[in-house]
């Protein structure tokens, strides 16, 4: 009775009837197996694909939102711009470290930039700047700004790296970047 037929079977009618009662098992086997993940065997190629992009898809996107706050891989350049800015949040503690506290984040504009050179100059002296941005003066210009920047970014990324264990190598710079990351990380972490 574990078919659901009191009888051999002896036409396709009976076969099927066999494979459906034992497909409800097995899909109730399956899902509990799977916490609910996957709820019936695959009984096609095409089954398998999307079931397999589906939990891959959302064992990634459980890894991309812990990394990045983000529950989807950015569209739109607000993603862009919510996306830069966590990473770069996550980025400036370690920042704070190489920089032995002189730089908590990465300046986003020439004033910043030029405002964080002369409070640390004053307080710490040229040497100190110098050890933390590459320049040996205030920076006056967009190519310098444009010149600290890279240097700062550089050194978060070595620490958004540290933090994400290699997961996320450098804040993006750009959408198509930041979009190319996350479909990557998504598939690298959902295929674990």
């Amino acid at each position: 009775a574990r078919t659901g037929m009191d009888h051999v079977p002896t036409t396709s009618a009976d076969f099927d009837k066999i494979k459906s009662a034992l497909l409800v098992k097995a899909n109730a086997g399956v899902a509990k197996m799977s916490g609910g993940r996957i709820t019936k065997v695959p009984t096609s190629l095409e089954d398998a694909k999307v079931i397999g992009r589906a939990l891959i898809t959302e064992e990634g996107t459980k890894a991309w939102k812990r990394l990045t706050g983000m529950d989807h891989v950015p569209t739109t350049a607000a993603d862009f711009d919510s996306i830069k800015a966590k990473l770069l949040e996550k980025a400036s503690g370690d920042l704070s470290k190489i920089t032995n506290g002189l730089i908590t984040k990465v300046p986003t504009s020439l004033e910043e930039a030029k405002s964080l050179g002369l409070a640390i100059m004053k307080k710490e002296g040229t040497a100190a700047w110098k050890r933390v941005t590459g320049m040996d003066h205030v920076p006056t210009t967009s190519a310098d700004f444009d010149k600290i920047k890279a240097n700062l970014l550089a050194k978060a990324n070595v620490g958004l790296r540290r933090i994400t264990k290699g997961r996320i190598t450098k804040v993006p710079t750009s959408l198509a970047e930041a979009k190319s990351m996350g479909q990557a990380l998504i598939t690298e972490e959902g295929t674990k």
